[in-house]
This record gives structure tokens, sequence and C-alpha cells, in this order.
């Protein structure tokens, strides 16, 4: 069974496309994210947007809730209600949230997180606010909350993705936007793929590319199995979603 770490649900997206999609790559469950405008400002609306397809398709997607933390209260009441809703892990996208991963103002967010018992997806790759080195401190500061490197600092500070992997235990790389004979290959023989999770991006990513690539990969029927679902059942069991 292949589970897709991340997809972007947009708004005018046919939910009876994407599930043919999946159908014809094998993906058997999706964890769906709110768009762009909902991460950063509307929060409540994206997230009871994706709860809703998730509550008329529960064999097939999770959710991912959002919230930003310049809303301080209201931000951790915002996650507060989504998790009690269902959903199994926060997206920050601090770029478009305007805040950097360094700053002390994500804390009480990320605390929030840990008491709930889920994990968070971060969006790495676009600076200055946003890298995979930056995560490594955040990650550091809370050794109990697990992370994905969202996009796995593609498609800048990529170069840094791999330290941050190896310093940090507890953050799991993104496999979207990379080949399997490069950019996956190296995270594989540099962090095995204990920290890795497969990610298609989609729609900015194809869910058929991510897959090939996975599957392209020169690794075992185990490491692969990791990849594609193991890694992120384990996340989902950690908040105790399975």
């Amino acid at each position: 069974m292949i589970i897709d770490g991340h997809i972007t649900l947009l708004p005018h997206t046919d939910i009876g496309k994407l599930m043919a999609e999946m159908d014809e790559t094998g993906v058997k469950r999706a964890i769906l994210s709110p768009a762009d405008d909902e991460i950063a400002v509307n929060n409540s609306e994206g997230n009871d947007r994706i709860l809703k397809v998730v509550a008329a398709h529960p064999d097939r997607f999770y959710a991912y809730a959002t919230s930003n933390p310049w809303f301080g209260k209201k931000a951790r009441e915002t996650l507060k209600v989504a998790v009690n809703s269902g959903a199994v892990g926060l997206k920050i996208n601090s770029s478009l949230q305007g805040f950097s991963l360094l700053d002390p103002i994500v804390n009480p967010l990320v605390e929030a997180v840990a008491e709930a018992g889920i994990f968070i997806y971060a969006h790495t790759g676009t600076p200055v606010n946003a890298l995979p080195l930056q995560l490594r401190v955040l990650a550091r500061r809370y050794p109990h909350v697990n992370f994905i490197m969202g996009r796995s600092g593609r498609t800048d500070f990529r170069t840094d993705a791999i330290p941050a992997l190896k310093a940090q235990k507890n953050i799991f790389a993104d496999t979207s936007h990379d080949y399997p004979h490069t950019g996956l290959a190296n995270t594989f023989s540099s962090v095995g793929a204990a920290q890795m999770i497969f990610c298609s991006d989609s729609p900015y990513e194809t869910q058929k590319f991510g897959v090939e690539c996975v599957r392209a990969m020169v690794i075992s029927k185990d490491d692969r199995d990791a990849i594609f679902r193991r890694n992120l059942v384990g996340l989902l069991v950690g908040g105790g979603q399975l």
C-alpha cells in the first residue's frame, strides 16, 4: 500500500479525478493540505474544507490542519478544533505565513502539536524564512515532535537537507521533486529509508512521477515499503490515528 504524505487540495480540485489518479498510480490514501491563501490567512475555512472532503471519503484521505502562529492564542484554538475533528498533522509554511522557522513565535503552536500527539509538515526551500537548517534548529528544540521536511529544501538550499536530516532523527525527508538516481539516492545513502516519506506534492508535481521515482530507486522491497507506507503509518499511529 502507498500513502501519499502531501497533496495540496486546491478549491477547484475534482475529487473523483484525484481518486482515479490515485488508483492508477497505486496510492491507497493521501494526506490533504489546504491551499496557500488558507495557510496564510483563512485557516479555519481551509481546515473545514479539507475535513469535509475527508469526512466524505474516510477510506482515502487524511487531513492536515493549518494555523498561522501570528494569530497567537487563536492559532492554538484553530489547531485544537481541527485535531478534534480528525486532522492528523499540522501544515506550516513560514514563507507564506510571514515568520522564520527560527522565530520563537512558532513555539506555542509546536507545543500544541506535541500535546495533541500529531506531527508537522514544514515547507522548506524558500529563502529566507523556510530553510532546512532552520528546521533542524526547531526540531532540536522539540525532539519529541516529528517533522516532515516539506520538499526537502527544494528548489533552493537543497544541499542543506542532508546535514539537517543527519543531525535530527525526528525530521523525515519529503521525496517530491527529485530523481531516483541523484537526489533520492543521495538521501537514501546518507540517512537510509527510515527517514524518508513519500510525498507527491501534487498538483505541483504529478503523483505518477513521484511514485515512479521511488519505484526506480535501487533499494530493497522492505526499504521501499518504509518510504511508501511504513514511516508515515508510524507517525499516524503515534498520533492515535490508525
